[in-house]
């Protein structure tokens, strides 16, 4: 028959063994959950750019940017009349 030393020593042992395997597990699983998070940010950071550099390869926005740039102001109230003009043209 079965000792009560035995089945003592027995249960510290898994709980020993079910202790470890906890540390090990939640050492791990944060570290891949930020290397995870990294991933998906710099998709999301791509995401939020990439219709932005769509918009640079459309004709209407190479003209408008063009006309900006020729624009000639000397202060900030001139720059707003100027703006105003263009967007009741566009």
């Amino acid at each position: 028959m079965v000792d009560l030393t035995l089945l003592q020593s027995v249960s510290y042992i898994a709980r020993a063994l079910g202790v470890s395997v906890a540390a090990i597990y939640y050492a791990l699983v944060p570290r891949k959950q930020r290397r995870n998070m990294r991933l998906t940010l710099g998709i999301r950071r791509a995401q939020l750019l990439l219709p932005i550099y769509e918009g640079y390869k459309n004709p209407e926005w190479k003209k408008a940017f063009s006309d900006f740039m020729t624009w000639k102001w000397s202060d900030y109230d001139r720059a707003c009349a100027i703006s105003l003009v263009f967007n009741r043209e566009s």
